[in-house]
């Protein structure tokens, strides 16, 4: 069953020179349960996208719906099983964490007591007395989760959830995602920290100018990355090197091993070369591509060597 369904989105925002094309013909679909990565380099419509889920703005056309539900008009009637986070959330900054909580439970019809739970599944208990106004950007983004889960939701929809954390709260809060995740809830998770989303996403989807490039388990988006080559490990590098450069391999050595740049399934060639002249192989498997990298090749047109850092937001991310 999928939770989140986005069917060509588009939206044009107008201006100067034609406006600006944010999304362009987006289709993905978010199954039920488990974490659901959505990446893309600055610009590439991620905040677009989920401001049209929730309804925060109208898509110039296509359609999404949430649970079922078509978000445009009508996430309203399901709005109480839906918890988000969109880009920096906002508090009183003069009220505590607390009384922030407080005030949300309040609407909800809930109580001290789910706010107490929110706040120690965050790590905020014992700081919910501090004014908000005093929290780094780390704590705001953990209170946001925090009034995230107050209703218990099936559904997380979570822009950039671990912007400003320190790597604790990072790990943290990775943990928490993935653990969220395997409850049976479904998280979607708008994030620029590949690492932790190969870490702990079930499926990804990348946006580049505005378009679905790639969508799947981690493994299928991986597998769209071109192989790096073959590591080998043996007794003797320096012969090991002599006697693959001699048959047309392009190696080079790394650390204590061997790297071939070769497809992987050319292994059994390299084994065979090897022992040809009495060199056994130790270990030989393909060099693993990273989502970092297939996110790069994916995406090369489409970002500035500032992806990777923690960057501003802006309305069109």
């Amino acid at each position: 069953m999928a939770v989140i369904e986005v069917e060509r989105l588009r939206k044009h925002y107008p201006g100067f020179h034609g406006g600006t094309l944010a999304l362009d013909r987006v289709d993905f679909e978010v199954p039920e349960g488990g974490v659901f990565g959505f990446l893309g380099p600055n610009g590439a419509g991620k905040t677009t996208t989920i401001r049209c889920l929730l309804d925060l703005i109208r898509p110039s056309a296509g359609e999404c719906r949430v649970l079922g539900t078509k978000s445009r008009g009508s996430i309203s009637t399901v709005i109480d099983q839906i918890g988000a986070i969109v880009e920096t959330p906002a508090f009183f900054p003069r009220f505590t964490a607390q009384r922030n909580l407080d005030l949300l439970a309040g609407l909800y019809g809930m109580g001290r007591r789910e706010v107490r739970g929110a706040l120690e599944r965050v790590g905020l208990a014992g700081r919910e007395k501090d004014l908000v106004r005093g929290y780094s950007l780390g704590m705001k983004q953990r209170l946001g989760l925090a009034a995230a889960l107050l209703k218990d939701p099936k559904v997380l929809i979570l822009d950039e959830p671990a912007h400003g954390l320190d790597p604790a709260g990072i790990t943290e809060v990775r943990g928490l995602l993935r653990q969220l995740g395997d409850e049976g809830r479904t998280v979607f998770l708008s994030s620029h920290l590949l690492a932790e989303v190969q870490a702990i996403c079930d499926k990804v989807a990348i946006l580049s100018r505005g378009r679905c490039v790639a969508q799947g388990t981690v493994r299928e988006v991986l597998g769209r990355g071109r192989t790096t080559g073959v590591l080998v490990r043996v007794s003797d590098i320096p012969k090991a090197m002599q006697i693959l450069d001699a048959g047309g391999f392009d190696v080079s050595e790394a650390d204590d091993a061997i790297t071939v740049t070769a497809d992987p399934a050319r292994s059994s060639e390299i084994t065979q070369a090897l022992a040809t002249n009495e060199l056994y192989v130790q270990e030989i498997r393909p060099l693993q591509v990273t989502l970092e990298e297939v996110f790069l090749e994916l995406t090369a047109d489409d970002r500035d060597e500032a992806w990777l850092q923690e960057p501003p937001k802006s309305n069109d991310d």
